[in-house]
């Protein structure tokens, strides 16, 4: 490789908050058409987690542990993300990462939030996002016991199979899907006739 050559490596991540698999794509394509604004830049390495909470540290996602022994073997020059809360979305994980990539040379860019560390400022700009990403997570905790709260006061099940019962959606004729079908708006658990019996 040259010297005006920049390896750019990129790393996607999406959990199962609302969001599926071709969002994976979705950002790899937003961090593609960033790096294609510079010729001496060469996509080298793809680094990606799929269904992995962003809570999580790294040893629970091996494509992020990937892209950071690589990081650190210097394998790549820049690491593009489609925005900071796809490394982490705790704050003192991402802050620690900002730090190893800038203490190793290795510039890090948000191509959707605009941090870039190679920028003068990025210090002030990545901890408020990395604030940002640790409250989200706070804000979807309690959202999510909000809604489980209501669903179990109105007598629905709330998650998990119990063995000797089987889920029976409970659906509302008076709201459609996107697919026409009667709305989902609680799931009942009823004994199992072949299981209840053990």
């Amino acid at each position: 490789t040259g010297d005006s050559i920049m390896r750019v490596a990129m790393y996607a991540r999406y959990s199962s908050e609302n969001q599926r698999a071709a969002s994976i794509a979705d950002q790899f394509r937003n961090c593609e058409r960033y790096a294609a604004r510079d010729p001496a830049w060469r996509v080298t390495a793809r680094y990606e987690d799929k269904a992995i909470s962003g809570s999580k540290d790294g040893s629970g996602r091996p494509g992020y542990k990937a892209m950071l022994k690589a990081a650190g073997e210097k394998q790549f020059d820049i690491l593009l993300v489609d925005d900071l809360s796809r490394l982490s979305r705790d704050q003192v994980e991402t802050e620690q990462v900002r730090r190893r990539f800038v203490f190793g040379g290795v510039r890090l860019i948000g191509v959707s939030d605009g941090i870039d560390t190679a920028a003068k400022g990025h210090k002030m700009l990545a901890g408020f996002k990395g604030i940002m990403n640790d409250v989200f997570l706070d804000d979807l905790r309690d959202k999510t016991t909000r809604g489980m709260t209501g669903q179990a006061l109105k007598g629905y099940h709330c998650g998990g199979r119990a063995y000797g019962y089987q889920l029976v959606p409970h659906l509302d004729p008076t709201r459609l899907d996107p697919y026409g079908h009667p709305t989902r708006i609680g799931t009942n658990l009823v004994p199992h006739p072949e299981q209840a019996p053990v």
